[in-house]
């Protein structure tokens, strides 16, 4: 097997941590200050980086950590320690699988640090991984923001890691962007009107968006149910993107102005009738003067 020190882990799922030669040089605890120059890895940026703000992805919140994982080396006698875990070793197994290659030693340093500083457990960590490969980002800096937004965060389960999940995917996060309610995470009743907007009407977020427009134009103030009732209108008509809303659009307002023309019309047929009315003529004085004489 290779020495993980040098060369990174090897793939066989029975192999053994080989504890490497320790350098005090190489250990860093803190943030160095390239790395804090350094911008988060996203998928795009978000408004507010804080904690407590729903962001579209972990890797952008701060941390209360100021720490790189990949950067602290572990002692021999913990390596060791590990060395014997089997659950461990398949852990590290099972991770480069996700990844497809054999572990670098940043790489390996940091689930040394998820596993032994965090308390991270070997399902935790795993999930960790699966969670972040799915959205594409297998760079260790990445992965170890996470992590750590997750600690920050009080998560120690895989089930938590879930939930949390769900509240910071890029629908949430627009939604509730869209709504001013970038200071709190969406209600269970908020949350599963995105879900059916996103997983049963499959919506693109950006429609999504545009329904909130409309309802923040319409009501002047956040309202989950006018949004659902836009997009369900949306998807009974079979609307799926901004060019079908477009086309929709303009033939609602043709049909405005067809009902205007034709209301209109009505009003000034009304007022022909009127004018065009055959008034009988108007008898003349003379005429009133002889009838009261022919009375008397």
């Amino acid at each position: 097997m290779k020495d993980i020190a040098n060369h990174g882990y090897s793939p066989e799922p029975d192999d053994r941590i080989a504890a490497p030669e320790i350098n005090n040089d190489a250990v860093d605890n803190s943030v160095s200050e390239a790395a804090a120059d350094n911008k988060p890895v996203s998928c795009s940026s978000a408004s507010d980086s804080s904690s407590n703000v729903v962001s579209m992805d972990f890797a952008t919140a701060s941390s209360a950590h100021n720490i790189e994982p990949s950067k602290v080396t572990a002692p021999a006698d913990k390596l060791s320690e590990l060395n014997s875990n089997d659950d461990f070793s398949m852990l590290l197994f099972v991770i480069q699988t996700y990844l497809g290659k054999t572990l670098s030693q940043p790489e390996t340093n940091a689930i040394v640090y998820f596993y032994d500083t965090l308390h991270f457990s070997a399902d935790l960590i795993e999930y960790l991984f699966e969670y972040c490969v799915s959205k594409g980002k297998t760079s260790i800096r990445y992965i170890e923001k996470v992590a750590l937004a997750w600690a920050d965060e009080g998560i120690s389960t895989v089930d938590a890691a879930k939930d949390e999940v769900s509240n910071h995917n890029e629908a949430v996060f627009s939604v509730m962007k869209a709504f001013g309610l970038n200071s709190r995470e969406p209600g269970k009743v908020e949350k599963d009107l995105i879900i059916k907007w996103t997983d049963i009407y499959c919506f693109e977020t950006d429609i999504i968006v545009e329904a909130c427009n409309r309802t923040m134009k319409a009501t002047h103030q956040p309202s989950f149910e006018y949004a659902d009732s836009i997009l369900t209108k949306w998807h009974t008509s079979n609307i799926r993107s901004s060019e079908d809303i477009r086309k929709a659009d303009a033939q609602y307002e043709a049909g405005k102005a067809a009902k205007a023309a034709k209301s209109s019309n009505v009003i000034k047929q009304n007022a022909n009738r009127f004018n065009n009315y055959q008034q009988r003529p108007k008898k003349s004085d003379d005429w009133y003067n002889s009838l009261l004489s022919n009375n008397n």
